[in-house]
This record gives C-alpha cells, structure tokens and sequence, in this order.
C-alpha cells in the first residue's frame, strides 16, 4: 500500500512537473520567439523594402519624362537634405553676376524654419477650432463679420 501512495504521489508530482515545464517553454518562447516574430510581421506590413520610395520616384520620373519628352536628370543632382544653398548667378554680357548669395538663411536658418513651423501649426489649430465649433454649434463656421451665413 505504501509503495502504491508511492507511486501515485511521484506520478502527480510528475504530471505537475510536466505541466509546470510546458508553461515555462511556453512564457520563454513568447519573450523570445513570438514577440520577435510579431514585431517582424507588423514592421514587413507597414515599412516598405529598403529602395521603394526611390524606385518609385524613378518610375514616375520616367513617365513623366516619356510623355511630355523632357529631360529630368537634373533633379537627380539636387541636394534636398543640405544645410546650405548654392548662391544663384548668371551670366550678362560676358560676365558673372551673382543674383543672390542666400547667406541670410544659412544662418538663420533653424528660425526660419521653427517660424514656419509655428505659423503651420497656428492655421492648423485655427482650422480645427472652426470645425470644433461648427461641430458644437451645428451651424455652418462663421465666415465673416457682416453678418451673413
């Protein structure tokens, strides 16, 4: 009898000892595998491959010059992402005339840009209060002062 509690005694702490180990592998595996796996799926879903977007700009690129038979290589060779601007010049009778040299904004150019920036989110926050209250009111936004709509 003794050796029967035995055994049912070792068989429970086994059946528990299995259950325990299936839910440690199992919690390892979501820290491990699972999340990465998830996190990998949702990225491949949103962020398109490495040269997508500069594929495309090719391809529309391509079109455009195809159907209006133009030539666009040079906007291949400007520099969007410079911090400074070339100085425009031409040239008159023989001589080079600089038109501009653009040093104003290379050097202020951070508060030109946090100026356009506010002025972005001004309009913005403007429009959205007229539909906050056109939403509130029920009637058409007020469109000037004379009275009208």
């Amino acid at each position: 009898m003794f050796n029967s509690l035995k055994g049912i005694s070792e068989s429970i702490t086994n059946f528990f000892t299995k259950i325990s180990n299936w839910f440690t592998d199992l919690i390892n595996y979501l820290k491990k595998g699972f999340w990465v796996k998830l996190k990998e799926f949702l990225i491949g879903l949103v962020v398109p491959e490495d040269d997508y977007f500069t594929n495309e700009f090719t391809e529309i690129k391509n079109l455009i010059e195809e159907k209006t038979h133009t030539d666009l290589d040079f906007i291949n060779s400007l520099n969007l992402e410079s911090q400074s601007l070339e100085p425009i010049t031409y040239e008159y009778n023989g001589q080079t005339h600089t038109f501009t040299t653009f040093s104003f904004v290379t050097e202020n150019i951070t508060y030109i840009r946090n100026a356009i920036s506010f002025v972005l989110w001004f309009f913005l926050a403007l429009y959205n209060y007229r539909q906050l209250l056109y939403l509130i009111r029920g009637s058409s936004p007020i469109r000037s002062g004379r009275g009208g709509d």
